[in-house]
């Protein structure tokens, strides 16, 4: 009797333990989409966190906030889709919406407040013939302040070096000097969120504004 129950354990335990064990032909294995389905899922939770922090920083100006951001950010990034944004110029090319920044610059923390260009911040880029413009509206919409540039790709397929080419206030057109570059590096990519690292140690994370076919794409 000893020996039947000893037999009989060893039988459950190796049932228990092939239960954890799905060999190749077994068709209970996860699919290829079903995986893919869970990291989709997973990424939309983080980019929803991701969104609501930026809401809760009011765009980088609760600088109390930039902890909580930068932990989300950087969850995301680990979890970006498009590791060579430049091969994937149906993605980058588009105009985007700034909704969180650390560059006071950008965010206009140093100017008087009705000089502040508020949530109206957009980067159009043309990832075809690697052409960016920046715009800030002042006033509601009222005024353009704006920059031009052309993108230098790396080898990387992820970062350009920014040369600005020429300056806009209001109305007024002005060159902009050889010495005005940069660069930009985007950490993530998908349809619809974009998030950059600048040469000055600052983050960027936008949104795309609208259909891509519809926006303004620069030529």
């Amino acid at each position: 009797n000893n020996f039947l129950m000893r037999r009989l354990l060893c039988l459950c335990w190796l049932c228990v333990a092939e239960s954890f064990v799905v060999p190749p032909s077994s068709p209970t294995r996860p699919s290829r989409r079903r995986w893919a389905l869970g990291a989709t899922t997973a990424r939309d939770e983080l980019k929803s966190e991701l969104l609501g922090l930026c809401a809760e920083a009011d765009g980088g100006r609760e600088r109390n906030k930039d902890d909580a951001v930068l932990g989300a950010i950087e969850a995301l990034e680990a979890a970006n889709p498009t590791e060579r944004p430049l091969e994937a110029p149906e993605l980058l090319t588009a105009r985007w919406r700034l909704v969180y920044t650390t560059s006071e610059s950008i965010l206009g923390l140093t100017r008087p407040r009705a000089l502040r260009p508020g949530r109206l911040t957009y980067q159009s880029i043309n990832a075809k013939t690697l052409r960016a413009l920046n715009e800030e509206w002042l006033f509601g919409g009222l005024l353009r302040n704006s920059v031009f540039a052309r993108l230098e790709p790396r080898d990387d397929k992820k970062t350009v070096d920014v040369q600005f080419l020429t300056f806009g206030v209001g109305w007024l057109r002005f060159p902009a000097p050889r010495s005005a570059r940069g660069f930009l590096e985007t950490t993530y990519l998908d349809p619809d969120l974009r998030i950059s690292r600048g040469d000055k140690g600052n983050l960027f994370v936008l949104v795309r504004d609208d259909d891509p076919t519809k926006s303004r794409i620069i030529p």
